[in-house]
């Protein structure tokens, strides 16, 4: 084992080359079609990109229900500047179910050692040539680890190119039964949430129509508030008018009592 320094950098690219390069793994399965994946003329077409420096290797195997298809198509892996270096130029044809696509010759049950190991800098691609590949599913997997500080891959998504999980061809029996409890959950959720929502929705309008209802009660009351304090006031001015009106009576009672006793005078004087 390389002895460590005081060096943080230098001490991960020593822990990197004592691990075996080889500590990361990363899947990615695509599905060929002459339109898309498997297109002549787009050609070049990115599984991973790549920062820094890396050890890498890189392999595939056909997931597939049958070979791949599409006549006189070959096909290679490697980087920009080397376009074979890590799988060379291959018939898509050759490559049937299950085997391991490494080098020219694809075979069933190769051994680990003839999967080699390069320093890569570059993108890793897949290269369409000669012709379109029309059908057919790989799943290429990358073995890698950092050299330098920064050392990084990242796997590319785009057309078929897809998880396994996202592909139910390729998903084992225990992979497909959790994908289904992983769906039912997710659907379960998502109508809960409906349903919930739904539920608060109709609860608040309720509530609405309630407070809606008591303020109309609220206003009704107050309308019958000033309806009564009307009443009142026409009622004081009544009360006030009959007063006056009583006063006006007592007067003139008082001033016909005043008439009756001086006819009563001017009668006892006549006799």
């Amino acid at each position: 084992m390389a002895r460590k320094s005081n060096n943080t950098a230098l001490n991960l690219l020593v822990g990197n080359q004592n691990s075996g390069l080889l500590d990361n793994q990363l899947t990615k399965s695509v599905i060929f079609a002459a339109g898309t994946t498997g297109k002549l003329a787009t050609g070049t077409f990115k599984i991973a990109t790549v920062t820094g420096v890396v050890a890498l290797s890189c392999f595939a195997i056909n997931t597939g229900a049958g070979a791949l298809t599409g006549a006189g198509a070959t096909l290679e892996v490697g980087c920009t500047d080397n376009t074979a270096s890590l799988i060379a130029l291959t018939t898509a044809t050759t490559i049937d179910p299950n085997e391991v696509w490494y080098n020219n010759t694809p075979v069933l049950n190769p051994e680990t050692s003839v999967i080699t190991k390069k320093i890569v800098t570059k993108d890793v691609n897949y290269l369409i040539k000669t012709a379109d590949v029309t059908g057919g599913t790989l799943t290429f997997y990358i073995l890698w680890s950092p050299i330098s500080p920064n050392g990084n891959v990242v796997i590319v998504w785009g057309f078929n190119m897809k998880p396994k999980f996202w592909r139910s061809e390729t998903m084992t029996s225990i992979e497909k039964h959790h994908f289904k409890i992983t769906i039912a959950v997710a659907v379960s959720v998502i109508l809960f949430i409906i349903y919930t929502t739904y539920s608060i929705a109709i609860w608040q309008a309720h509530v609405q129509s309630e407070i809606n209802t008591i303020r109309t009660g609220q206003q009704h009351i107050v309308n019958q508030d000033d309806d009564i304090l009307n009443r009142i006031s026409l009622l004081e001015n009544k009360a006030t008018n009959s007063d006056v009106q009583f006063a006006t009576i007592n007067t003139k009672l008082a001033n016909i009592e005043s008439l009756l006793v001086d006819i009563k005078v001017d009668l006892k004087q006549m006799r």
